[in-house]
């Protein structure tokens, strides 16, 4: 679903103090609320907004001082109530104000792509807004020295939804025709000094992006947890992703070319592995550590096929009935990268011969990733 206009709705009150309140009804259920406010005196201000209830969030650019006026935006595009509310600005002093409300509906969650301030005391203001390639609706509220708004000539593609005279004052509010990946000229045809605006452009989040599988790994129960093969063939980077304990949690980062977000994911050991982590290793025989070089720091993780009852303690101690060299992975916490290994076991009697480990010289394994 395209992102669309769900509503718009509207309030002037002459002399408004202590609060101005928009009844407003949305069509369906929307994504997101965004107020205008517009008074006649730059010291008549709003301390803020909710709809529903719920408090907005004052945009960037805003407010638009003006020499006889004041315009105020506000968003809110996470938690909007659905069905019929109240779009409520608490005011400071007293003016002639209006208030204008828009509700918008998508796929997804809305964000604000772009905002257009307009603040001239030249006639036939201009601006832009700049879309990036992306699908946005686009909305303007604005306010000049005019008495009628009938002097506010929209541009083309722009339709004056509402409009209200303050007096010797006049404010708006334009919604664009199009919904586009074009950028989009803001501003009207007028022909007095004091003219300002606030125009949104607004599109649904990159959050609507749905990945089920990722490169190399396929998803068990489609709520992003994921079995892991054998680390020394995995197609993704893996430094910095040891398990924690017998899993452990990654985000995927996710992107439209502008923006991104991050998909949650687990890893668990794939079936026939596990996984332990390393506390006071030793290098004693019958340890998977005996021929390693170096310290072995704690934390760091052995990744190990259960096979013929295999199996790896804290220390590094294995046990297994294999009667066959066993390859696992190391985890590496001082350096962060997985190191394969091979457990070279004895002629046929289940024990540990030789242990050929990543850390010698001559065993070395690339990063794996």
């Amino acid at each position: 679903m395209a992102i669309t206009n769900e509503a718009t709705s509207f309030n002037g009150v002459v002399n408004a103090s202590g609060t101005i309140t928009a009844a407003h009804t949305p069509t369906g259920t929307p994504n997101g609320a965004f107020v205008w406010v517009m008074s006649v005196s730059s010291s008549a201000t709003v301390s803020g907004v909710t709809y529903g209830g719920v408090s907005m969030t004052e945009v960037t650019g805003s407010p638009v001082s003006l020499s006889n006026g004041y315009i105020q935006c506000f968003s809110l595009v996470s938690g909007v109530p659905s069905g019929a509310q109240n779009a409520v600005a608490t005011l400071v002093g007293t003016s002639t104000r209006a208030i204008y409300c828009l509700t918008l509906t998508g796929a997804s969650a809305l964000v604000v792509e772009d905002i257009d301030i307009i603040n001239t005391t030249s006639s036939n203001p201009r601006g832009t807004l700049t879309l990036g390639g992306n699908t946005c609706f686009c909305a303007t509220g604005l306010y000049d020295d005019q008495s009628s708004p009938a002097s506010q000539t929209p541009l083309t593609n722009w339709t004056k939804d509402q409009s209200y005279s303050h007096g010797s004052k006049s404010s708006s509010f334009l919604t664009y025709d199009l919904i586009s990946t074009a950028d989009v000229t803001t501003g009207w045809d007028a022909g007095d000094v004091d003219n300002g605006a606030v125009s949104l452009a607004i599109r649904e989040s990159v959050a609507s992006l749905a990945i089920t599988d990722a490169t190399g790994v396929t998803s068990t129960n489609g709520d992003g947890t994921f079995d892991l093969p054998d680390v020394s063939a995995y197609t993704s980077d893996t430094v910095g992703c040891p398990f924690t304990s017998s899993s452990h949690s990654v985000n995927f980062e996710l992107g439209d070319g502008t923006d991104t977000a991050t998909l949650a994911g687990t890893y668990n050991p794939k079936s026939g592995w596990a996984v332990q982590e390393i506390t006071s290793a030793v290098k004693t025989t019958g340890s998977v550590f005996e021929n390693f070089v170096g310290t072995i720091t704690d934390a760091s993780q052995v990744y190990y096929p259960t096979a013929s009852n295999t199996s790896v303690s804290a220390t590094g101690i294995i046990q297994t009935d294999s009667t066959i060299d066993i390859n696992m992975q190391f985890w590496d916490v001082s350096d962060e990268t997985w190191k394969p290994f091979t457990v070279l076991i004895g002629s046929g009697d289940g024990m540990v011969s030789s242990l050929v480990g990543s850390m010698v010289t001559s065993m070395v394994a690339s990063q794996v990733g």
